[in-house]
């Protein structure tokens, strides 16, 4: 009977010798192909099922922030319309993002966070905490119109709660800063104002005495230099020669500057009270069009698996028949 032989003299394949040998074989390939595809499904059930989680931010639209610009031209003395106010909130936001407090001071609740850091000290756990940062990646994007966060975790409901809660912090703390920002400037401004007014009011007394103790009660025009009469005309002018203006016109302008209230001031509280009340986009987002990508590509590890199987199968059959090849020829 021919025997038919796997490798020709010149060491090629028969093909035919091969498909012959897959085909009496394949109880044996299939055998192999079934552990090496539970191995690979074992393998795949013992990594992380981390996914990447994504949502895309925006600045929001201008007219969300009127009442931010009309309050900074009133205290700031900043220009009346501001195209890209929505741009600086951006800026802002973003800034505030970036030291990780809001993300890092919600995770640490987290039950699995919570117990993987209990187990050290104090000093350590905030270490530990901090390098789940690496988890959270914050990208800056198209010209600074852009925020992408990107967020690795393993399970669905966590990661979207982290989200939610992360921007919530982030955003009322953002808010905060900037209520504090116009109330404290507020505050300074009033101050500056109030000492501005009780220098004047000492000066104008002082001039009024002066004025009273030379018994001059109206304006004498004639016993001062004329080429100085526009300064002195000035109110805000704080020349010497001001009692020659007359103590009753001084002491109108004192009874004037001690009963006027500057309402510039109430109408500012007014617009931040009415602003810490508005419910403001501060950005742009949406939850619902979080985009979701598995990290662990279980379809691809077990394509891998197969493909090694039926390798690994395919060998082991040409081998056992190469083998018991051999030992033919040798009983011969």
């Amino acid at each position: 009977m021919k025997k038919n032989y796997l490798f020709s003299n010149n060491n090629e394949i028969d093909l035919i010798v091969l498909f012959k040998l897959i085909w009496g074989g394949k109880i044996k390939i299939l055998l192999v192909t079934t552990i090496t595809f539970l191995i690979g499904l074992a393998y795949s059930y013992q990594l992380p099922k981390n996914n990447l989680y994504s949502l895309t931010i925006y600045p929001s639209d201008n007219s969300e922030f009127y009442r931010n610009i009309f309050i900074e031209k009133i205290i700031y003395g900043g220009p009346e319309n501001q195209k890209n106010y929505n741009l600086i909130i951006f800026e802002r936001f973003f800034s505030e993002f970036q030291d990780y407090d809001e993300f890092l001071s919600f995770i640490k609740n987290t039950k699995k966070v919570r117990e993987n850091i209990s187990k050290f000290n104090t000093k350590d756990q905030e270490k530990k905490l901090f390098n789940y940062t690496k988890f959270l990646e914050i990208i800056q994007k198209n010209s600074d119109s852009q925020v992408d966060l990107n967020l690795k975790w393993d399970n669905r409901t966590e990661a979207l709660d982290i989200l939610k809660n992360t921007l919530n912090l982030v955003i009322n703390n953002l808010e905060k800063k900037i209520y504090k920002e116009f109330n404290s400037f507020l505050y300074m401004q009033e101050k500056i104002d109030l000492a501005k007014k009780q220098e004047r009011l000492e000066f104008l007394k002082n001039q009024s005495a002066f004025a009273k103790e030379l018994n001059i009660s109206k304006f004498q025009l004639n016993n001062f230099d004329l080429s100085r009469s526009e300064s002195l005309l000035n109110l805000g002018d704080e020349n010497m020669d001001y009692y020659l203006r007359g103590y009753e016109l001084i002491d109108k302008e004192i009874e004037y500057i001690e009963n006027y209230n500057n309402n510039k001031f109430e109408i500012v509280k007014e617009e931040i009270n009415a602003l810490m009340k508005d419910d403001i986009k501060w950005v742009n987002y949406n939850l619902n069009s979080i985009k979701v990508k598995p990290l662990t590509n279980t379809k691809l590890i077990l394509i891998i698996s197969i493909i090694l199987g039926l390798v690994f199968g395919i060998l082991y059959t040409m081998f056992v028949y190469e083998f018991q090849s051999k030992s033919i020829e040798k009983k011969k």
